[in-house]
């Protein structure tokens, strides 16, 4: 095997698409960093594939359950991982995608690493996941937060670690569930909990990457002060010059040092006005 720089992928040729075997669906791209006309709704490539990843994974358990048919016994194992994944796959998308958005950062870089690299306790994980939410969605109630701990507590009971249903037999090699012990587990109960998790999850995660794009200020955002907005305004209308919106964010870093998204400066009514004239 031919060894490439760090990073480098290089696909055998057996596996490439071939237009005499493949059609559209027979095959998948995945996305270049380079890409940007295939990011999704503007994104950077490392949001993207956080979204692919945990999707992907929840996509797969889903048509699993879907086609097991008389295979649930052999099923089971696959299913249970892909939506675990899953899970832990958003909770640590949301800690460490919701960190950056803090001032300053309540999770501190070694957290991070052992988050994204060490950590696969979905305990552990989500006591991260509910200190971003709960300072950036402060208004979030501890009877939603308490109801989403407990549906996790269902994927913990049965795979505290991840690795018992990716391995037969753990560490010292003794069978991850017991030999002399039949266990049931409804895949309908399994896809309606993870359902119901993903929908909090992935609108959790959506709901982070809006936050700058869609006007809200941060926790702890300092916001412009009615003098900065008049001077600003002033020095808009005098330098005679046809202001596009995008180039307003970088003006406004330059002449009072704060970080604004486009959504953020039309937030406030004197500006929007500046661009939206009736």
């Amino acid at each position: 095997m031919p060894k490439y720089p760090k990073g480098i992928v290089r696909i055998p040729t057996e596996l490439k698409p071939d237009s005499k075997r493949d059609h559209a669906w027979s095959y998948a791209r995945i996305p270049s960093c380079q890409d940007k006309a295939r990011r999704m709704w503007g994104r950077d490539s490392i949001t993207e594939l956080w979204e692919l990843y945990s999707s992907g994974y929840k996509m797969a358990g889903d048509l699993l359950i879907e086609n097991a048919g008389s295979y649930t016994d052999c099923l089971i194992y696959p299913v249970v991982f892909l939506y675990r994944h899953c899970i832990e796959l958003r909770l640590k998308q949301i800690s460490v995608e919701g960190n950056k958005l803090l001032k300053p950062q309540i999770i501190t870089e070694k957290e991070i690493n052992d988050i994204l690299y060490r950590e696969h306790n979905l305990d552990k994980l989500w006591n991260y996941c509910k200190i971003i939410i709960m300072n950036l969605f402060q208004d979030e109630s501890e009877e939603e937060l308490s109801s989403i701990k407990e549906k996790i507590d269902k994927f913990s009971a049965i795979d505290n670690t991840s690795y018992k249903f990716r391995y037969p037999i753990d560490t010292t090699g003794k069978p991850n569930y017991p030999i002399d012990q039949d266990i049931a587990i409804s895949f309908i109960a399994l896809r309606d909990i993870m359902r119901d998790l993903d929908l909090y999850l992935s609108g959790t995660a959506e709901c982070i990457y809006d936050m700058p794009g869609h006007g809200y200020f941060l926790p702890g955002q300092p916001k412009m002060s009615e003098e900065q907005i008049a001077d600003l305004l002033t020095f808009i209308k005098d330098s005679g010059k046809l202001w596009e919106l995008d180039e307003i964010p970088t003006l406004i870093n330059e002449r009072y040092g704060l970080n604004y998204s486009a959504w953020q400066v039309l937030a406030n009514p004197d500006l929007f006005a500046l661009f939206f004239q009736p």
